[in-house]
């Protein structure tokens, strides 16, 4: 809805809008065992099927006020509200190859999300100066009342000599197959053994509020025959993060009284048996005083990726039902809960400030038409405030945090220069330079100190450590664009870059530690509390690199409607754009070297072995090295129609420290297309597809020693399709 009143001075704009979206999601992912690290042979050792189905609603409204003032400016109001709900299930299996039980989970979250944004803007006058101001205020919080995490077993178990539960043998020659669906037959899914394991509850929330102010100034002015604009202004931005979660557990795999109880603690204080039947658990199936599978299955089952059976299908309404009964269990005679807060994640919560304030100066100059020359300098002054917890001693589910907080301040000159040259009326050229800034992500400056024993994906003793000292990283920027431009041509642009960044953050992952000396070479600084380590461990620790990565490449992008052309060719429009991407980067790399010592009273030196980590050349993360889009349209009256192809290379996820373990995402490619009616003034209806062709994406992982890849991962969205309908007034 839109309106002007009071002879047009003051305008009203309001916005709405409702969504409800059925998004679901399917992937396969494999387990490679290496026999031998350095030799190409390998087998599979797992492979797991995970359905995701979603329901995601959205709901927002925006309004927007303006009012011209009486110095020919304008001050605008804008205040803004969307609330997002999810409700999500994931269910998964595994078919084990070489050893373990099968394993059945089940995650269901309700995960809501609220954003609200305030803001005033002026663009007012005071003689010869155009004065833009802002002041605005941003929140947004993330709560998940509702997160439940079951873990199911069915044991490998024989009886009188025969495979009764779990899996069958897998033969040699299928343990290299790429057809995973052969693997599925050789599962017994004999559900009426398998039993409930353990159960992991969390609450959490995040909080993310922001505060900006900024005003500028700028003024034309014309000397000795050059014209031009002198600007200059200040900003002022304050981000403020929180995150609070509480974990509780429940075990199971101890049996009916014995971490499940038969009575819930009420609000009151008050303790009352529960009430099966109301639940729909009247009728509880137990075996050897296990709590059973079949007690939560769906009678459906699903073929993921059109090929792999996924059996059995847990009842995500069942499972909430269970939730609701026992989430509150509790003996009286014990005087314990059967979900007791387990204070192992307490040491992921977080609260911190991170304020920047910056002034600049800026001229643009005009030579004739032929010209523009601008140049400036920016000023930005960090002052952050870090709050975390952490405890000295071993995180268990009985831990004691204490707060720890630390102060980041940092200051950098960012100076810029453009050239714009016109030298026809048909082609611009463009000439840049200017640095650049890139903050770490909060996370890792985080004063966190976590040690533990076991950790997902590993095993054995690991410290996972917040780096306070990170520092921004800097890039120079080099670029050089040119555009053509004319009815027949369209809009034709290529552009060459260059960058060059110092002090990117680099992340040791669980790099294994086995002596003072090899933390020590990388500066790390433990908490003065910390009791020294007696054994090796692993370390996660991220650092800046004083290796500098360079980005260089070509963009290009054409815009062209086909006017020119006679009748209905005319409506006909085509855009594409592609960028070539190189990069040259560092990655932590770790190696064994064995070394002696002269031990007291030993006539022989005694060989010892020490981790020495590097840094290698490499391509950089996360970064393919080609992708583009291609956009072919037709308009004709209220009717407009597009069909887009986007294409993106295969690129390098993440480097593992040794190499034999690169994760690298394969390439990727997809078609959508976009339906546009507008009925009449007031009505528009639309139609978007994505995903035409039922694209998949996928990972390989890669040992670089013996230049193998194997197929790990892939993942289906589907192609979905929105349906909307628009309304103004």
């Amino acid at each position: 809805y839109g309106e002007r009143f009071f002879d047009n001075s003051l305008g009203v704009q309001l916005f709405g809008n409702l969504e409800r979206r059925v998004r679901s999601s399917e992937q396969y992912n494999v387990g490679i065992d290496e026999l031998d690290l350095t030799d190409p042979d390998y087998q599979i050792s797992d492979f797991q099927l995970k359905y995701t189905p979603e329901i995601r609603k959205r709901a927002g409204g925006k309004l927007l006020l303006d009012y011209r003032t009486l110095d020919n400016g304008i001050i605008k109001f804008n205040t803004e509200y969307n609330r997002t709900e999810r409700r999500l299930s994931t269910i998964d299996r595994n078919y084990p190859i070489t050893a373990g039980d099968v394993t059945f989970n089940f995650r269901g979250q309700d995960i809501n999300t609220e954003i609200m944004n305030i803001a005033l803007h002026g663009e007012n006058y005071i003689s010869d100066w155009q004065i833009n101001w802002n002041m605005s205020y941003s929140e947004s919080g993330s709560d998940t009342p509702y997160d439940y995490f079951m873990h199911l077993n069915e044991p490998s178990a024989s009886a009188n000599g025969e495979v009764v539960s779990g899996m069958y043998f897998v033969p040699e020659n299928l343990r290299h197959t790429t057809d995973y669906e052969k693997l599925i037959p050789y599962a017994l899914n004999n559900f009426d053994v398998a039993y409930f394991n353990r159960v992991e509850s969390r609450i959490s929330s995040n909080l993310d509020f922001e505060k900006t102010i900024f005003l500028d100034a700028k003024k034309a002015y014309n000397v000795f025959g050059f014209s031009g604009e002198v600007k200059f202004g200040g900003k002022y931005r304050s981000k403020y993060h929180r995150r609070k979660t509480t974990l509780r557990q429940g075990l199971y795999y101890n049996g009916i009284g014995n971490g499940f109880y038969n009575d819930v603690k009420l609000s009151d204080g008050s303790i009352v048996p529960k009430d099966f039947a109301a639940y729909g658990y009247e009728d509880l199936k137990i075996e050897s005083n296990l709590i059973l599978l079949t007690n939560f299955l769906d009678s459906s089952t699903r073929d993921l990726f059109g090929q792999y059976l996924l059996n059995p299908l847990i009842d995500a309404d069942r499972v909430r039902d269970w939730y609701n009964l026992n989430i509150n269990g509790f003996n009286k005679i014990t005087n314990k809960y059967e979900y007791p807060v387990d204070n192992s994640d307490a040491g992921t919560n977080y609260n911190l400030t991170e304020s920047i304030s910056s002034g600049y100066i800026m001229n643009t100059l005009n030579i004739g038409t032929l010209a523009t020359f601008i140049a400036g300098v920016r000023f930005e002054h960090d002052n952050n405030s870090y709050n975390a917890f952490y405890t000295n001693e071993e995180v268990t589910e009985f831990s004691v945090f204490s707060d720890t907080s630390i102060t980041h301040n940092e200051t950098i000159v960012l100076p810029n220069f453009h050239l714009i040259l016109k030298p026809t009326d048909f082609m611009n050229l463009r000439f840049a330079a200017y640095r650049g800034i890139e903050r770490p992500n909060f996370n890792y400056r985080l004063p966190t100190y976590i040690y533990g024993r076991n950790r997902v994906g590993g095993s054995g003793p690991y410290v996972k450590l917040g780096n306070p000292d990170l520092t921004n990283a800097d890039a120079w920027n080099f670029e050089v664009n040119s555009q053509f431009f004319g009815n027949t041509i369209g809009l034709f642009s290529i552009s060459a870059f260059y960058k060059k960044i110092e002090n990117q953050v680099n992340q040791l992952w669980f790099v294994p530690i086995q002596n003072k000396e090899t933390a020590d070479s990388l500066g790390i600084v433990y908490p003065s509390d910390v009791p020294p380590f007696s054994t090796a461990y692993s370390l996660s620790y991220p650092y800046n690199t004083k290796n500098a990565t360079r980005v260089w490449g070509f963009e290009f992008e054409h815009q062209l409607n086909f006017r020119y052309l006679p009748g209905l060719l005319s409506n006909i429009v085509l855009s594409y754009n592609f960028s070539i991407i190189k990069t040259e980067s560092y990655t932590p790399v770790y190696n064994a070297v064995d070394y002696f010592v002269q031990l007291p009273g030993s006539p022989f030196p005694t060989k010892r072995t020490r981790v020495e980590i590097s840094e290698a050349k490499t391509r950089t993360a996360n970064s393919p090295e080609l992708f583009g889009n291609v956009s072919l349209g037709y308009d004709i009256g209220g009717f407009s129609g597009r069909i887009s192809y986007f294409y993106q290379s295969e690129y390098y996820n993440v480097y593992s420290g040794n190499s034999y373990a690169n994760n690298i995402q394969k390439e990727f490619g997809r078609l959508d297309l976009s339906l546009k009616q507008q009925i009449n003034d007031m009505l528009s209806v639309g139609l978007n597809v994505n995903n035409l062709t039922d694209a998949e994406e996928g990972a390989y992982l890669e040992n670089k020693f013996v230049e193998r890849r194997n197929d790990i991962a892939s993942y289906r969205y589907g192609t979905t399709a929105d349906l909307w309908l628009r309304v103004t007034l």
